[in-house]
């Protein structure tokens, strides 16, 4: 038996060991992860239909929940003939195991151990160890007390089969989302009863049974009462390492406050992992010069959205007009401007590039909008290459509401973003 303590990502990436091994020829391949999400699963799929095919048993034994993992990733799983065993997690109740098993009768077998999630993060940049045990041939025996161990440390038995009767449950309950890349924001009219405003089509997925008011809560990871704030500072570069420095600091309760039309909802950690929605009360969006159409977003934000804006899968070397190469995406928006009635407006030509200071996100159509600083831009994650914007102009019904979504300052302005 050979030990090895990997350090990830100096060393290696935990996908690229398991899709390597996953290619490989074994008999059996467990799969065990206490968190487990789309973005990650999906990075292995393909290696898994492939095992199957050549006919490896490939079993997951995993923790399910409505933010992070979808009825569509699970149906595909039991589709290309995976076998599911899960655990609904829940604040009460959590499944923690993370580790990943290959047997084999002929041959080496291995055991990987990681405190990584399953998911695109932490299966490529996240930092943590990873531990490779390697059980040769003539050590069956002890390969067969460790797959004992990992049944008992899985909770194997207590586990519940997933079929598909179970799956369709699953989603009608609410515990699964039915696709997370299409998941919406629902209406502000739905959620706070705000009469006559319109922000176009916003809905859940149908049948995946989540009480909106829940659901906003849960996305955010709050109670809508917000009695502390906590102020975030950034530190690294873009695709590069994130170190988050939080400072709580105690919101005063003043009488002004507490008079206030606005609904302040007070700064709070940001899960970028996990986000479908940013939010910014926008710089002005200039028609003419060097940065004329641009919304800007502080590198120390942008440098954190790295899977919302789908870098670096998405982005090129692409001359600009100027003859400046910029690190570049080309995107489609579908854009409501809420001071035009019934606007629906298509850019298939939006511009996401890079700049030294900052992420700018350039439209022709939204150029031409005349959007002033201040007014909030909302920003729908749709699938890959897709987003919805909403500009939602100041001195609206919509502002006051959106605006205690932006519940982060950025630095040297008096604006605020927020993100869902």
């Amino acid at each position: 038996m050979k030990i090895r303590f990997l350090n990830q990502p100096k060393e290696v990436k935990l996908s690229e060991i398991l899709i390597e091994r996953i290619s490989e020829k074994f008999d059996k391949i467990w799969i065990v992860a206490g968190f487990a999400k789309d973005t990650g699963l999906e990075m292995l799929l393909s290696s898994f239909e492939e095992a199957i095919k050549n006919g490896t048993t490939v079993e997951l034994i995993i923790g399910v929940d409505n933010k992070n993992i979808s009825k569509d990733m699970l149906s595909k799983l039991l589709n290309m003939g995976c076998k599911v065993r899960f655990h609904i997690n829940k604040e009460e109740s959590k499944f923690e195991t993370r580790m990943y098993a290959f047997e084999r009768e002929s041959g080496d077998s291995y055991v990987y151990v990681s405190g990584s999630k399953l998911s695109e993060g932490g299966l490529t940049e996240n930092k943590c160890l990873v531990t490779e045990i390697v059980y040769d041939e003539n050590e069956k025996k002890e390969f067969n007390k460790a797959k004992i161990g990992i049944e008992n440390g899985a909770n194997y038995t207590e586990m519940e089969e997933l079929d598909t009767a179970r799956l369709k449950t699953l989603a009608e309950n609410g515990e699964v989302v039915a696709r997370i890349t299409e998941r919406k924001i629902p209406r502000i009219s739905d959620i706070y009863k705000v009469e006559n405003i319109n922000l176009g089509v916003q809905e859940y997925d149908e049948g995946s049974g989540i009480d909106i008011k829940e659901s906003i809560n849960e996305d955010l990871n709050i109670e809508i009462d917000f009695p502390a704030a906590t102020e975030i500072t950034y530190q690294s570069s873009l695709g590069g390492e994130v170190e988050h420095v939080i400072k709580k600091k105690e919101k005063e309760n003043s009488e002004e406050e507490k008079v206030s039309s606005k609904m302040i909802l007070g700064e709070k950690e940001l899960n970028y992992e996990t986000m479908n929605t940013f939010i910014i009360q926008t710089n002005k969006v200039v028609q003419t010069g060097v940065t004329s159409g641009e919304i800007k977003i502080p590198s120390y934000i942008a440098e954190n959205m790295n899977n919302f804006l789908d870098y670096p899968e998405m982005f090129h070397i692409i001359e600009d007009s100027k003859g400046k190469l910029k690190d570049t995406a080309i995107v489609k928006f579908k854009i409501y401007d809420n001071k035009i009635k019934d606007s629906n407006l298509i850019d298939e030509k939006v511009k996401v590039y890079i700049t030294e200071k900052y992420v700018a996100i350039n439209s022709e159509v939204i150029k031409n909008l005349s959007v002033e600083e201040g007014d909030i831009i909302r920003i729908i994650k749709e699938e890959k290459g897709q987003f919805s914007c909403e500009i939602i102009r100041q001195n609206t019904a919509e502002y006051l509401v959106w605006e205690g979504f932006c519940t982060n300052k950025l630095k040297g302005t008096s604006r605020k973003f927020g993100i869902m």
